[in-house]
């Protein structure tokens, strides 16, 4: 079977761009040249000049005229590179005169040992200059090599990363402070190289993760503390390089640990033993491999991959259900914006992702005391130890998340507020959550309800305004309750953010449209950003969601309709990083457009596909920011043109709705660009062209009744095409209970589910008397006067703006979201106006009036008219029949 490869663009610094190929199924790491890029930029990040630098260099030939080499993966010169004539005879020996460092590089250190020995040391004997350094390279633990000469002979001393120096600088062994320490690229790498060492000390796989749990905490621990006291060496060292026995090397990382289970006990699932039951050796190589890392610093992602995979293994905890994708959890955090001084809190924290983005945001921001800033709750012991360690390994010294079941917390501070006027519930500059949402996730306690607006039945007086009745509901959707909580933690102007189902922002019952009117009077509504499909579905939520950006008003409205002069940003991100469409959620990313090799940037990391940076920059350059100046506050923006304005629209848009919309679909620039298109030319409404008819009702207005031995010809939604149809028979007691819809000649059927608005059907001139549809239908009836019109539909039925304004008004949060029979009357299609056009597309329309219009309709029609000659075997009675 042929290895398939993949095309990937690499951009060295030496040599430029590069077109390498590597195995579909590895991972970038696998690929030697990423390294050896990675390598180069660490050392032009010293100070090496790049003229210096002589890729695949070689350093010793051998056998017969010098046939066989020996290379090395580039080198590093005293002198322009170019100067050395690799051509001439004694090229080498130059070579080598001029070498300052020597680099070996390897796709991974599964034989650094034996690699170093044979490949890394003789770089150094063929070395005749006394400071001359070899550097080992892998990804995972680079390491330098240099000589040391007592005078009679010369010896081989290796260290961390950190001690190779920069030009002009002699190598010195010294211990490791904070500042010397890397963020890794791969936790999954160099613990799973700690599990090799552990494995062939006979450490039994449980106690391989303890031990693991005691290495991460003792590192952490160590990370904070010489953090603060940036002279110091830390615990984890390079031992070997400063010639410290594995007997006092064991003491201090046992001290290192003993203090940090002492801090952190008190937040960890399980009681941890403060010290290390391992040989000193043991001990000593497993912390001299996580020495040089700086564990707190890494990449969210790389943490997140390597905790969910941890968590698995030592504690069996399967973490997909607590987790936002990181890629979502920073685009939120980035447009809420938290500057210094602002409180966070996520009321229903998970496993505290939110406040993670925070962290690494506001560090980034070089905020001061980011820990202090935040803080989570969850009401399951479970989230909230997910949380305090995923805190922990992303940085966090002393995490404020705690088990409190944020509904019934409110409802007391609520309770207390209104027997005690001078008490103050306390509340956060920004609330950020994404709640448990559905309509089986309920509240049913009554003592909580009654103390929530949304606890209670919203409805309408006589002068048609909602009101709060004193009605308890029996349950009320948690989804709904937690931007309550939001609401209510939030201070004056503050901002929320919350993941909800588009159902919450577009479903048109009471409950709904009751929930949108008190979120209009609490706040005024900032961008609602639209999410695909399937985006939350490794966590178990199969539904379109949107995120809600509000900012909390400093005095609730008696009616939305009394703020109508602000306007709000609308987004749909269409590439969200991963794939979607299914629960494996695997990486995307960008592809060359000319070859389709994958683009690396200059971290030496594909570069994922993903929108959540072009909708920040279109949402901070929209009109919305002179309502909202908190969404660019100190960020020191580049100016945009006019040319270059975001998407924002009139919050009149969701207020003359009578079901106050919030659904991004309607408000999306793609929808009100389409439709301004479609306004400039000759058009018409679609019900100006049709009349809609009910469901169950005959072409004279009477009512459906199937009778059980009459024989149907049934149309369903997958037998339906781009106008044509095919039908099958089943008598009355086999009709589905979808079957409602009756026929009539030059009846259009137009899907009504988001998923099938793409399917349309024509019943021609002649149809059975039997014929019946499904409900997943709209039935469209030609008003009088208005064939010639028929074309015009029929043609833009088969289009994708058809399509696109069809999904756009579709109101739900799944793929059976519906668009009602009200919302036909915004779908607009365009005339054709060229009699040319019209000419040449005639006869398509004529097929469909004649017939079923596809040649299977047409089979299956003479089928059953006995009119062709083919066997006709008895139908599967259902899909999983086999034959």
């Amino acid at each position: 079977m042929a290895t398939v490869l993949e095309p990937l663009t690499l951009t060295c610094p030496i040599r430029g761009l590069l077109k390498p190929r590597k195995k579909a199924s590895a991972d970038l790491s696998s690929l030697e040249e990423r390294h050896r890029i990675d390598a180069i930029r660490h050392c032009l990040a010293l100070g090496y000049d790049p003229k210096n630098i002589k890729i695949e260099a070689v350093v010793a030939k051998f056998g017969n005229s010098g046939k066989n080499s020996f290379r090395c993966d580039f080198a590093i010169l005293d002198v322009d590179a170019d100067s050395i004539d690799m051509h001439a005879p004694d090229a080498v020996d130059l070579l080598l005169q001029h070498a300052r460092v020597l680099v070996e590089v390897k796709r991974d250190g599964s034989k650094a040992d034996y690699v170093r020995k044979t490949q890394v040391e003789p770089l150094l004997k063929f070395a005749p200059r006394k400071d001359t350094i070899a550097l080992y390279w892998d990804g995972v633990t680079p390491r330098v090599f240099w000589k040391e000469d007592d005078g009679s002979s010369f010896s081989i001393k290796s260290g961390p990363l950190a001690l190779l120096p920069r030009p002009g600088k002699n190598i010195k062994a010294k211990p490791l402070t904070h500042a010397d320490l890397l963020p890794p690229d791969s936790l999954l790498d160099i613990f799973s190289r700690i599990e090799d060492i552990l494995h062939g000390a006979s450490i039994s796989l449980e106690e391989r993760y303890e031990v693991m749990l005691q290495l991460i905490l003792a590192k952490i621990y160590d990370e904070h503390e010489s953090e603060s006291h940036p002279t110091r060496p830390c615990a984890f060292q390079d031992y070997d390089s400063l010639g410290m026995s594995p007997k006092n090397a064991a003491k201090d990382l046992n001290n290192a640990l003993t203090s940090a289970v002492s801090f952190y006990s008190a937040h960890l699932p399980k009681a941890i033993e403060d010290q290390f039951q391992l040989e000193p050796d043991v001990l000593t190589y497993c912390g001299q491999i996580m020495a040089p890392h700086l564990i707190t610093a890494a990449n969210k992602e790389v943490i997140q991959t390597f905790y969910m995979k941890f968590a698995k293994d030592l504690y069996r905890w399967d973490l997909a259900q607590y987790f936002t994708p990181p890629t979502v959890t920073d685009f939120i955090v980035e447009a809420l914006n938290p500057t210094s001084g602002e409180l966070v809190k996520d009321p229903a924290c998970g496993s505290a992702d939110f406040l993670v983005a925070t962290f690494h945001r506001s560090r980034a921001k070089k905020i001061k005391n980011a820990a202090d800033m935040m803080y989570g709750a969850d009401d399951d012991t479970k989230a909230v130890q997910i949380s305090v360690l995923n805190m922990l390994l992303n940085g966090d010294g002393k995490t404020n998340v705690k088990k409190e079941d944020s509904l019934s917390a409110v409802a007391i501070d609520q309770a207390r507020a209104t027997t005690d006027k001078k008490f103050k519930p306390f509340q956060y500059h920004l609330l950020v959550c994404n709640p448990p949402f559905g309509v089986k996730i309920v509240e049913k306690r009554r003592e909580v309800l009654q103390q929530f607006d949304l606890g209670h039945t919203w409805e309408k007086n006589e002068k048609g305004q909602w009101t709060k009745s004193s009605r308890v509901l029996p349950q009320q959707e948690k989804g709904l309750l937690f931007a309550e909580v939001c609401v209510r933690q939030a201070r004056s102007r503050g901002r929320i953010a919350i993941i909800l189902p588009n159902g919450y922002m577009g479903n048109r019952s009471d409950r709904y449209v009751g929930f949108r009117e008190w979120l209009l009077r609490q706040c005024r509504l900032v961008s609602v950003c639209g999410f695909p499909r399937f985006t939350f579905k490794t966590s178990g939520a199969d539904v379109s969601a949107s995120v809600l950006f509000l900012e909390k008003r400093a005095k609730p409205l008696s009616s939305s309709s009394d703020d109508s002069d602000y306007m709000f940003n609308a987004e749909l991100i269409e590439n969200v990083g991963w794939s979607v469409g299914d629960s494996k959620a695997l990486p995307v990313y960008d592809r060359a457009e000319a070859d389709g090799s994958y683009l690396v940037g200059s971290n030496g990391k594909k570069i994922v596909k993903s929108d959540f940076a072009a909708v920040l920059d279109d949402m901070r350059t929209s009109p919305a920011v002179s309502h909202f100046p908190w969404l660019v506050k100190d960020l020191d923006l580049p100016s945009h043109s006019t040319s270059k304005l975001g998407w924002a629209l009139s919050i009149e848009n969701v207020l003359n709705d009578k079901t106050l919309t919030f659904d991004p679909k309607r408000h999306s620039r793609k929808y009100a660009a389409l439709v301004q298109d479609i306004e400039s030319r000759p058009h018409f409404k679609l019900t100006e062209l049709f009349e809609i008819i009910s469901q169950g009702k005959s072409s004279t207005g009477t009512s459906f009744k199937k009778q059980d031995e009459e024989v149907y010809d049934y149309v369903d939604i997958d037998n339906m095409g781009a106008g044509e149809y095919r039908v099958t028979a089943y008598r009355g007691w086999q009709l589905p209970s979808r079957a409602r819809h009756t026929v009539a000649p030059l009846d259009v059927f137009v899907g009504s589910i988001w998923s099938s608005v793409t399917k349309w059907c024509l019943i021609g001139r002649n149809p059975s008397t039997n014929t019946i549809v499904t409900n997943g239908c709209h039935r469209l009836r030609l008003k009088k006067g208005m064939g010639e019109k028929l074309l015009d539909a029929a043609v833009f039925f088969c289009s994708e703006a058809y399509a696109t304004q069809m999904r756009a008004l579709a109101r739900g949060s799944d793929g059976l979201a519906e668009i009602h029979e009200d919302d036909l009357k915004h779908v607009l299609i365009p005339q054709i106006v060229d009699p040319a056009q019209r000419a040449q597309l005639q006869p398509f329309l004529n097929a469909l009036l004649e017939g079923p219009g596809t040649l299977k309709g047409m089979v299956q029609d003479m089928l059953g008219n006995a009119q062709l000659d083919l066997p006709i075997p008895p139908n599967r009675p259902h899909h999983s029949a086999l034959v």
